[in-house]
């Protein structure tokens, strides 16, 4: 328990490390260095955003398939060729997706603006080569988690990208290498913590080779193809917006909806820090049938999650009139994506774990439907959206679509465990955040400065906000973020 509750900390340190650094790079760095060349930008975002759902799509559900099996397989034999089956069935599924990928490009390219096309195809190359190395990072990554090692995963996935991104951009802004470089180098740094991922895994124990004989196979196979959108729902609906307002509208609004998406997605990632040092925990809960010491862990997720995630989001609207203005004019337009993707990310978090339950347990066929739904959803959504409202369609689009998602995720797992995430302290959190949104949104401002108001404006915000949390005992036992961590294992 002592071990997971101080890697967990250490998680968060890191995961925070990585947003300060994001945050720098996407509200300071990009804005500025892409003002007049709002494509590039773009197409940076357009590239990550096919290679992050095309390497959940074909890598075999690795990263899945390990934490939910190594922990249950007793011997090691039986482990190293679960391992040798899934690495080989990632590598086909790689070559399946470079094939089709240049197979189509004609179409691809036919469906963008004349100068969009130019660009995108000049670079088309770099998307295959980022989405390679994505799906050795899933599978290599996915082997690491099983281990519960997730402290290599975090320094390389939520540090290591966001420096050197900021890095890259940084030169970029001051003129000293070109944009093809940036391409290229934003590439290699994918490719870098495959390799970093690869070597973690060698030493936490990964051997290579050919499955003699996998246990259960079909029940493998089985679980592989009903889970393959497991993480892939997440990123479909993060990313799947971006990818149809550049085939609907244009790479420039892209770039608009990349900065105010990020703006709206710092809400969620204090939860990822959970997700990851969770999710291994319900796996061999589950599997062990121990879903009443579950119980407590899904109502601690959520109620830490919206703690946090609540905190960060009251934090950003409460401020994004003065939080825009420290942004060029060219990208002031945001307000409204802000608001609906920070709601997604809330809509998330009051779900807590639903979804690890429903891919850990016997019931991941469900989740099957769900993502099918979900995907079908979100594009017709989206696509209404986009074409009526632009950009914050789009947004508004993502919003109702985790809504309906996270309902029918909440839905079942009452159904089926007899349980959710519902506690006295987690309604009195909500009201506590709903008035602070009440009385900040109506404080006028102070200074005409952005920063020094939205300084004393977070300052007060804060105060406030621990304060109602001390009085109305939402977490009398959060004295530091380790004691949050050792709350939610302390069932184990």
């Amino acid at each position: 328990m002592g071990i997971i509750a101080k890697q967990a900390s250490r998680n968060a340190a890191l995961i925070l490390f990585g947003v300060v650094f994001g945050a720098v790079n996407n509200v300071f760095i990009l804005p500025n260095a892409f003002e007049d060349f709002k494509e590039g930008w773009a197409f940076l975002g357009l590239a990550l955003s096919i290679a992050l759902i095309s390497s959940q799509l074909f890598s075999f559900s690795s990263q899945s398939i390990f934490i939910n099996r190594i922990p249950k397989l007793e011997t090691e034999q039986q482990q190293n060729d679960l391992v040798s089956l899934v690495l080989m069935a990632s590598a086909a599924g790689a070559l399946v997706f470079g094939g089709g990928y240049y197979l189509f490009q004609d179409f691809i390219l036919s469906r963008l603006s004349e100068s969009n096309a130019l660009l995108v195809e000049k670079y088309y190359s770099s998307i295959l080569v980022l989405t390679v190395a994505l799906i050795a990072f899933n599978s290599f990554g996915g082997f690491v988690i099983a281990r519960f090692k997730t402290i290599q995963l975090t320094v390389v996935q939520d540090t290591f990208t966001k420096i050197s991104y900021l890095a890259i951009a940084s030169l970029y802004l001051f003129e000293l290498i070109s944009f093809t470089t940036v391409v290229w180098l934003f590439v290699s740094s994918y490719v870098v913590i495959a390799a970093v991922m690869f070597i973690q895994a060698l030493k936490n124990g990964l051997k290579l080779g050919i499955a003699r004989r996998t246990e259960n196979i079909k029940q493998v196979v089985d679980y592989a193809l009903f889970s393959i959108l497991d993480k892939g729902a997440s990123v479909i609906m993060q990313r799947l917006d971006t990818i149809m307002i550049v085939f609907i509208l244009d790479l420039e609004y892209a770039a608009d909806y990349l900065l105010a998406f990020f703006i709206g997605s710092v809400v969620y990632i204090p939860f990822k820090s959970m997700l990851s040092i969770v999710n291994p925990i319900v796996s061999k809960e589950i599997g062990l049938g121990h879903f009443e010491k579950l119980k407590p862990t899904y109502k601690k997720t959520s109620l830490y999650g919206m703690l946090l995630g609540g905190f960060i989001f009251v934090g950003v609207w409460t401020n994004v009139d003065s939080l825009l203005l420290l942004l060029p004019v060219k990208f002031r337009t945001g307000t409204w994506v802000i608001l609906f993707i920070g709601l997604s990310k809330i809509f998330q978090l009051l779900g807590g774990i639903s979804g690890s339950y429903i891919v850990y347990s016997k019931h991941y066929r469900y989740n099957l439907r769900l993502n099918l739904i979900l995907l079908g959803l979100s594009v017709f959504t989206n696509f209404i959206g986009i074409w009526s409202y632009g950009i914050n369609g789009a947004a508004a689009a993502t919003a109702l679509s985790i809504l309906l998602y996270s309902i029918m995720k909440l839905s079942f797992v009452y159904r089926k465990f007899h349980c959710h995430p519902v506690s006295k302290e987690l309604l009195k959190l909500v009201l506590l955040q709903l008035i602070c949104v009440a009385i900040f949104m109506s404080i006028p401002d102070f200074v005409t400065q952005p920063f020094i108001q939205i300084s004393i404006k977070s300052v007060i915000f804060t105060a406030v906000y621990y304060l109602g949390i001390r009085l109305l005992k939402i977490a009398p036992e959060l004295n530091s973020l380790e004691s949050l961590k050792e709350s939610l294992n302390s069932k184990k």
